[in-house]
């Protein structure tokens, strides 16, 4: 039985008015992430950073940020910086060379199991540490 005639799973070709509308909206909506198009976005990020930095008390021009996706590219974000600045910038062009650790709050998002196996560290070098009882989650 060919998957168009299961129940429940078919897909029909698409149509012509349907492709059209799909690259017309492709064309009017491309991926703001892309520099070509997103240097707005680029500027809201710079200017918020400065913002927060200011709230804290920092130098708004001395401190730096970046937006990321969520509790992972945060996570990712610092322990790949952290690993840049360990090597002395050669983690990006040497690779990891030690057996660097990776210590975590019991308490922090779970992707520090995926950040440590994505980086090559492996998740046999994070620790992680007892979160005290206040901050657990409930």
């Amino acid at each position: 039985m060919g998957a168009s005639q299961r129940p429940g799973q078919r897909h029909p070709a698409p149509t012509i008015p349907s492709i059209t509308a799909f690259i017309a909206a492709a064309l009017y909506n491309p991926n703001l992430i892309w520099d070509e198009y997103s240097a707005r976005f680029a500027e809201a990020e710079i200017e918020a950073v400065a913002m927060l930095a200011n709230l804290v008390g920092y130098d708004p021009a001395q401190a730096g940020g970046v937006f990321t996706f969520g509790g992972t590219g945060t996570i990712l974000y610092g322990v790949k910086l952290a690993l840049e600045r360990l090597t002395g910038g050669q983690a990006m062009t040497a690779g990891i060379r030690r057996d660097y650790k990776v210590v975590a709050s019991g308490a922090s998002h779970y992707s520090r199991l995926n950040v440590a196996a994505w980086l090559g560290l492996g998740s046999d070098n994070l620790i992680t540490s007892p979160a005290p009882p206040r901050t657990k989650s409930r």
